[in-house]
Parts: structure tokens; C-alpha cells; sequence
């Protein structure tokens, strides 16, 4: 794919752009962006193995940005005829380890207004963002059933910290049936929280008895923003598993001990 026609599209891709050029860019495909920050957070928010937040995940979800709206702004009458190498040529922008899939890089290729995307805009944009949805997302109880899955799982994560818990996350995938595994005073605490519109079932309660038994626990917990059917209660009580529901969230600490 290195034909002149090629060689001289690629030139005019990446041709240079002003400060109006990216201001363009940014209001035009501002709903990308809010998507970014979005998507970005639920991902970095996930906790990992150790407790920390994923931020290891930006690059590629950068990259992602970058890629869709270069996709639209390509997709011009006057290009038709080059459609097909388009994401040949995007690809061409990024620089990416093969021995750690997750380090991006954006490099001289692309077009100023994608490499002040990546590099400053997207970062600075996004910080912004989640330390905002940090704030604003887990001060208040009463705002639980606006939060999806990830933030309310780590809504509880905060809540235990709080009370002097050692916590982190669970693989996303292949965790066993727990979310959180939190220590405190020698005991480990292996639970599963589970953000619902409806009663919680026995199969949360059957999934956290076989997680404690994976992962050597002492206590099992299952923690919802919802309730709990009588039949998994009546399961829970039978297993020793600790059952707290929306109710009972500001007394977590002390349900669990």
C-alpha cells in the first residue's frame, strides 16, 4: 500500500492543523469525547487485584477515541474512493509494544489536532471527570439507584475503606462469584455486590459460599442496593453468609463483624 495515490492521501490526512482546527474538532465530535470520559471511568474505576484502579486501561481507549473520530472525519465526499485504506491509514498513527498490548503510544503521523487529543486533551479532560464522579457519586446514599454496576460496586469498596478495610477487586473475569475480598483483624472477607432492581436470589448466595471457599475466607458477604428474597435469606442463614441490603449499607462495618 505504498502507491503514490496512497503516499499522497496520507500526506493530506495528516496535514497540519491551528488551534481553530482542534477547536473544531472537539465541538464537533464533543459527544465522543463525553462517551470517552464515560466508559473511561467505569473502566479505570474497576479495582484490580491489589486495590488499585485500572488506569493501565487509558491508552487503548484513548487509541479508540481517536480512531472514531477519525473515522467520521474522513468519511468526506472528496475521500470515497480511498474509504477502504482509511484504517489502514489511522493505524498507521499509533505505536503500540508488542510485548504489553496496553502501551500506546500516538506518534508524528497523525494529524495535530489527534495528537493534542491524545496526548493532552483526553488526559486533562478525563482527570477532570472522574474526580468529579468520585466526589459527586459516593458522598450521598440516596443517589445508589442512579449508579450502575461498576459504581456502585465500588461505592461499597469505598464505604469499607472508610471503616479501616484492606480492599481490592476480583479479576473481571474468572472471579469465582466474589467482586470485593477485604481484610481486617487477621479475617478475610469475601463478597459480592450486586446492584439490582429486584430481590436479590439464592444464587448470589450460593456463588459467595463457593468464592469463600475459593479464595480461604472466613466471613462471606453478599451486599446489595435492593433486598433479598425470603428463599435466599432463609439459604444465607444456613451457609453463615452475611446478607446487607440497601437499609443496612450505612452500618456495613459492623454487619460484617
Amino acid at each position: 500500500m505504498n502507491d503514490p495515490k496512497t503516499q499522497q492521501t496520507n500526506q493530506a490526512i495528516v496535514s497540519s492543523t491551528n488551534e481553530e482546527e482542534f477547536d473544531r474538532i472537539n465541538n464537533t465530535y464533543k459527544n465522543y469525547i463525553e462517551k470517552f470520559c464515560e466508559i473511561a471511568d467505569r473502566s479505570v474505576s474497576t479495582l484490580d487485584e491489589w486495590g488499585d484502579e485500572k488506569f493501565d486501561t487509558l491508552p487503548a481507549l484513548k487509541k479508540e477515541c481517536v480512531v472514531r473520530i477519525a473515522r467520521k472525519e474522513l468519511d468526506k465526499p472528496n475521500l470515497k474512493d480511498i474509504k477502504s485504506k482509511i484504517d489502514y491509514l489511522i493505524s498507521r498513527w499509533f505505536n503500540i509494544d508488542s510485548a504489553n498490548q496496553q502501551k500506546i503510544e500516538i506518534n508524528s503521523k497523525a494529524p495535530l489536532w489527534a495528537q493534542n487529543l491524545f496526548d493532552n486533551y483526553l488526559p486533562q479532560v478525563f482527570a477532570q471527570y472522574h474526580a468529579n464522579r468520585k466526589e459527586k457519586g459516593y458522598k450521598d446514599i440516596l443517589d445508589i439507584n442512579k449508579m450502575d454496576g461498576v459504581e456502585f460496586e465500588n461505592y461499597i469498596a469505598l464505604l469499607l475503606k472508610q471503616a479501616g478495610y484492606n480492599v481490592s477487586g476480583t479479576p473481571v473475569t474468572g472471579d469465582q462469584g466474589a467482586d470485593l475480598i477485604a481484610l481486617k483483624n487477621g479475617k478475610t472477607y469475601v463478597i459480592q455486590v450486586k446492584r439490582y432492581s429486584d430481590a436479590v436470589g439464592n444464587k448470589a448466595v450460593q456463588e459467595v459460599v463457593a468464592a469463600k471457599s475459593y479464595y480461604n475466607g472466613d466471613i462471606a458477604a453478599v451486599i446489595t442496593n435492593s433486598s433479598f428474597t425470603q428463599s435466599a435469606v432463609n439459604l444465607a442463614k444456613k451457609n453463615n453468609v452475611v446478607m446487607i441490603n440497601k437499609s443496612s449499607l450505612q452500618n456495613i462495618a459492623s454487619l460484617l463483624e
